[in-house]
């Protein structure tokens, strides 16, 4: 192909001149050849290689760390030093059962499909939060705020006091609980930073209870004798003796959060720990109470829009161990001591 280069026509190779263009002493402007383009070949995406024990290599920013105890794939996630478990494809029950004793909000309980994710074997720790704000300079809610949510010992209530924000529960003993005093958006940015998501509640759900709709990550029954989760217990009560709900004869050895992972017997089926305790766990979805009757059954994602997100899990703050199916709800700008997440990863 050849091409003017007055006017920009084109013609093909057996012409020599444009039939419409005049050279500036008169004569007809002569055609260039064209060169055609080198095809360019795309770059194949990084696939996971089966290998001979089954467990499949990680793509780039993951490392293979073979399979935990229960079977399952895990991953180190380069950019945070966090350990992620592959939940495969599949169908769930997500929601109570009729005989669970659920809030109506957890109704009615439904089979749904999701592709597979990774998800954080740990919640994220106040180490892991403070690498990423050394290293972007984030300022969080609170902090902006100059003030947070806190348990007052001498009242025996919440109230919200100046200076208050995650660094207070950052010192050289606690690097490895959970990260508090987070906003949804503080959260967000954290995974924004990290290259991850919050999980949607359908997949914390399925990370917790699996595929046999168990009432707690580690089965049906609360294995009283049996240290599971972090909750307000009898070592809460001897540092603030004001705290009115406990619950009776347990003692997991911690007055607030534990680090995190320190509770084995606890795990979910697929490895997944602190499920049912410990903190409270950001969503990405909007809450909605009745989302359950319209949701669809194939990777909810949760309402376009709404007044409140969903937090899962209950806390060291909270008397009971959680039963999956429990929903909870707070403000996006919510932060509190008891409140922190864990994030997802979509695999290419």
């Amino acid at each position: 192909m050849k091409k003017c280069p007055e006017c920009g026509k084109t013609y093909d190779d057996t012409e020599n001149y444009c039939a419409d263009c005049v050279a500036p002493g008169g004569g007809p402007v002569k055609l260039k050849t064209v060169e055609k383009p080198k095809p360019v070949t795309p770059k194949p995406k990084p696939q996971p290689v089966v290998t001979d024990s089954g467990v499949r290599s990680a793509p780039s920013g993951m490392r293979s760390l073979g399979k935990n105890a229960q079977g399952y794939e895990e991953f180190l996630w380069l950019k945070d030093s966090s350990v992620m478990i592959r939940v495969p494809a599949g169908e769930f029950w997500m929601g109570a059962s009729e005989n669970e004793g659920g809030d109506y909000t957890e109704y009615p309980q439904h089979q749904v499909y999701l592709d597979e994710y990774l998800i954080d074997k740990l919640e994220v720790t106040n180490e892991q939060f403070a690498r990423f704000v050394a290293a972007t300079k984030y300022v969080t809610e609170a902090e902006r705020a100059g003030r947070g949510e806190w348990y007052d010992a001498g009242s025996g209530r919440w109230v919200h006091q100046e200076g208050v924000d995650w660094r207070t529960h950052y010192t050289n003993s606690t690097e490895r609980h959970p990260v508090g005093l987070v906003t949804w958006q503080d959260a967000r940015v954290y995974c924004d930073w990290a290259g991850k998501r919050l999980p949607t509640e359908a997949e914390w759900e399925k990370a917790a209870r699996g595929t046999d709709a168990r009432k707690y990550p580690w089965g049906d029954d609360t294995l009283a004798w049996v240290l599971l989760a972090n909750c307000a217990d009898e070592a809460l009560s001897r540092k603030y003796p004001k705290w009115e709900l406990l619950m009776d004869g347990y003692d997991d050895g911690y007055p607030a959060s534990a680090p995190v992972g320190c509770f084995p017997a606890g795990a979910s089926v697929y490895g997944v720990m602190d499920m049912a305790g410990n903190v409270s766990e950001l969503c990405s979805d909007w809450f909605d109470a009745n989302y359950y009757e319209l949701s669809p059954d194939s990777n909810p994602e949760g309402p376009t829009g709404g007044e409140n997100r969903v937090w899962r899990g209950y806390s060291w703050a909270e008397p009971w161990f959680t039963r999956c199916a429990m929903r909870g709800s707070c403000g996006s700008a919510t932060s509190s001591p008891s409140m922190g997440f864990r994030c997802a990863v979509t695999p290419e």
